[in-house]
């Protein structure tokens, strides 16, 4: 098995938790279409498209899990171990099939969304300027922070595969260590890089709404090192146990 074969068997393995999602989302749209009139804009947008993005990032923690912990349920690992494929290849192929079903929730979420809600976004386009650019960078902070979250949950199983007991419970104090870690961190690195420039964007509505690229950077810098980690952990210290 190569890596591009684990990466197509990662990818079927995660699209039915997708369209499991995406069937919850288009319920929740069908059902808020018809309230459209009785309803303010955030009343439509809450349960048709702003509350199912934001469970996009914890559906893919619980993915990952799954991915991984399938490798030792099966038995699989014994024979992944061996193979020529280095850790970032490996942890690479479980982030592909993750994020192939996070794009189709994304994408078919976002048309469905079009269609069923359209009255109530074309309010909102007509009351703030530049919605296009909040959708792009909203879009751009939730995927950063899907993969963070992924590599963290990578990091957590990875490291309680290290010892031979109590696993589900290291796992489970390393998950809060690290995102404990990361909120430290995430604010130290994104105080030090303020100087970076802001996205300013004009919401007559809202004010001026500021997007600060520094929470950006500081969550990729802190997903590459754990990345390298979780890579050295399956290259030089794990084993089947």
């Amino acid at each position: 098995m190569n890596v591009y074969s684990l990466a197509r068997k990662e990818i079927r393995s995660s699209l039915p938790s997708a369209l499991v999602f995406l069937v919850v989302i288009f319920g929740c749209q069908i059902y808020v279409h018809g309230k459209q009139d009785n309803w303010d804009a955030l009343g439509v947008l809450l349960p048709a498209v702003i509350v199912p993005m934001l469970l996009l990032p914890i559906w893919a923690m619980i993915v990952m899990y799954r991915l991984f912990s399938m490798e030792w349920r099966s038995n699989a690992i014994y024979l992944l171990l061996p193979l020529p494929i280095r850790g970032w290849q490996f942890i690479t192929a479980k982030l592909v099939g993750m994020l192939s079903g996070w794009l189709l929730v994304v994408v078919a979420g976002g048309i469905s969304a079009l269609f069923l809600v359209r009255e109530t976004i074309d309010r909102i386009t007509a009351s703030i300027n530049s919605l296009s650019m909040i959708v792009v960078f909203s879009l751009l902070g939730l995927l950063v922070l899907t993969l963070l979250l992924s590599i963290i949950v990578v990091f957590a199983y990875l490291s309680s595969r290290l010892v031979r007991r109590f696993r589900f419970a290291c796992y489970f104090l390393l998950l809060i260590l690290t995102l404990w870690g990361l909120l430290e961190l995430s604010t130290a690195i994104a105080s030090a890089t303020q100087w970076l420039p802001s996205l300013q964007i004009d919401a007559p509505e809202a004010g001026v709404i500021s997007l600060r690229s520094s929470v950006f950077l500081a969550q990729m810098f802190f997903a590459a090192g754990l990345f390298y980690l979780c890579a050295w952990i399956y290259d030089a210290k794990l084993e089947v146990k």
